[in-house]
């Protein structure tokens, strides 16, 4: 068998999963995810070489024809151009993992979100089986988007309701993080059954009980498990079902899941199904297709991205499906003696192998030895019954709890760093609040004192209230006045009465002094042209001799 037939008998698988879609539409799709599946990688310039030289045409014109599927109907060329909508495409995608299922009519969907570095959030749906995880419903949206994620809950829960048949037993898985009341009856409204993880704080009251108690004080001790039907408290909003609980020895945290399903029927092991959503990541990533080199920045590209990959992985866990059940039905099981005890129950061998992987080989070398290409079939496995203690951390998750403590410690010290620098500038803000004040305080005095320097020189009268107090000082008469011979004559009377009433008493009555002098009061200065006494309004005033004659006072 040729190379050309290989990808087309890909071709008409794809159509017929697909029939209500266009033929152009699923031919590129089947070209893309073959390309995918053989170089085991997801980025556009790695298939689209690969196909041009599988297919022998430009590569140019082959990577066109990929962008073109991812594109929005503006960026497309022609007029009658569409874009893909992949909501369209999720019923098909899950109705054609039933196909051909082999085991019991049961499966587990785990809800969860993902980040892809700091480009997207990915909110997914998928099928959970064979320790891998095979998406068939999401919402790419850019990462730290603000919003809530309940809307695209329930729409993609929308899309996929009555897709299963209502004689199945699905299980609808979820982490800690994503419960929500709202999110428990969307579930329920599907028909499917809820497993929700909850937080060990949350209230508990089993049948009987009168009060609410934490789910942590009940799973109190290691290696002890509880099944109790009874009803939860989630903020107030009630909730009634099944209380699963357990506690291994190895784990730090306390396992506590709420479901629908009666005591009877639920068992806690179940959820060790979850846990594969991280291996799904995994073989998407770097354990696969490599979707975290993406360059892609827009979410609604990534999405129809993520629908080729899987479409590619969807076939892959197929094949692989089949090729371990051929395996399982070829391995003889250990008998046991009579009488002999039965050994301690430890977690089974894991395969050496992803079933994804090994699938993706079969296809390969199929086509590589021009076989038909395997299209394969889901082969049910058993549900785990129980959870098992852990002896010894593997070696990856010791990593993850060491990057988990050095990137807390750094979460700490940059918030120690950032708590003191905030103090320190805080302080400093006081600091320059109480120097503003200061100098606020200095310059109103200084403007005050400006006002009443530039009052007083303008004569600006001042009210009575505000009008300081003057000081009393002592006149001071200018020394510039001369007496004139009119003036003396006109003092003279005025003198001899005053000189009459400033008589001492020890002289004698004629007016003379003991040395035979006169006692008049010269008129005049004998050293000097000024007068010592001047006649002002009829009174006869002293006049007030500076120290210094030559300075004025």
């Amino acid at each position: 068998m040729s190379s050309s037939s290989t990808i087309q008998e890909w071709q008409k698988e794809v159509e017929q999963h697909f029939p209500q879609r266009k033929v152009g539409q699923t031919r590129v799709l089947a070209q893309a995810s073959y390309a995918m599946m053989m170089t085991m990688h997801c980025g556009t310039t790695t298939i689209s070489h690969w196909l041009a030289t599988y297919l022998e045409e430009s590569p140019n014109t082959v990577r066109q024809r990929i962008r073109e599927w991812y594109y929005e109907a503006k960026a497309k060329r022609g007029r009658k151009r569409r874009a893909i909508n992949v909501e369209e495409w999720f019923g098909d995608l899950l109705r054609w993992v039933l196909v051909g299922w082999e085991g019991e009519k049961r499966m587990v969907l785990s809800l969860d979100a993902t980040n892809n570095g700091t480009r997207f959030t990915s909110l997914s749906i998928g099928v959970a089986i064979h320790g891998c995880l095979i998406p068939v419903a999401w919402k790419m949206l850019t990462c730290n988007a603000k919003g809530a994620w309940k809307p695209y809950w329930l729409r993609l829960l929308a899309v996929l309701r009555g897709v299963i048949p209502q004689e199945w037993q699905v299980v609808a898985m979820t982490d800690a993080g994503l419960y929500a009341p709202w999110l428990y009856e969307a579930i329920q409204q599907n028909h499917w059954h809820p497993m929700m993880r909850v937080d060990e704080q949350m209230g508990f009251r089993a049948e009987g009980a009168e009060a609410f108690r934490p789910i942590g004080e009940i799973v109190a001790r290691r290696g002890r498990k509880v099944c109790l039907a009874g009803e939860w408290s989630e903020k107030g909003e009630q909730k009634s079902g099944t209380l699963l609980g357990a506690w291994e020895a190895g784990y730090e945290r306390k396992l506590a899941v709420v479901t629908d399903l009666p005591v009877e029927k639920a068992q806690v092991g179940w959820y060790q199904m979850r846990f594969w959503t991280e291996d799904g990541f995994k073989d998407q990533k770097r354990g696969g297709w490599r979707w975290e080199q993406t360059k892609m920045t827009d979410p609604e590209r990534a999405s129809r991205l993520w629908f080729v990959l899987a479409v590619t992985m969807l076939w892959a866990m197929r094949v692989g499906s089949a090729e371990e059940g051929k395996e399982q039905a070829h391995r003889p099981r250990a008998s046991r003696k009579p009488g002999r005890p039965r050994k301690v129950f430890r977690r089974p061998r894991a395969s050496e192998q992803s079933v994804i992987v090994r699938g993706q080989q079969c296809i390969s070398i199929a086509a590589m030895q021009g076989k038909p290409l395997p299209l394969g079939q889901v082969r049910a496995a058993p549900w785990p019954e129980g959870l098992y203690a852990v002896g010894k951390a593997p070696t990856s998750w010791e990593r993850r709890r060491k990057r988990k403590e050095q990137r807390r410690k750094e979460r700490h010290r940059k918030a120690t760093w950032k708590q003191r620098h905030q103090a320190k500038a805080a302080q400093e803000r006081e600091r320059e609040a109480k120097r503003q004040e200061k100098r606020e305080r200095r310059q109103a005095r200084e403007q005050e004192q400006q006002a009443k320097r530039r009052a007083r020189q303008e004569h600006i009268p001042q009210p009575e209230e505000a009008r300081p107090t003057p000081k009393r000082t002592r006149p001071t008469v200018s020394t510039s006045h001369s007496s004139s011979p009119a003036r003396e004559e006109a003092a003279r009377p005025v003198l001899r009465e005053v000189q009459a009433t400033t008589q001492p008493k020890n002289l004698p009555a004629s007016g003379k002094a003991s040395g035979g002098r006169s006692a008049q009061l010269p008129l005049r200065s004998p050293r000097s042209k000024h007068a010592l006494v001047f006649l002002h309004r009829g009174q006869l005033l002293p006049v007030r001799r500076p120290r210094n004659p030559e300075k004025p006072p």
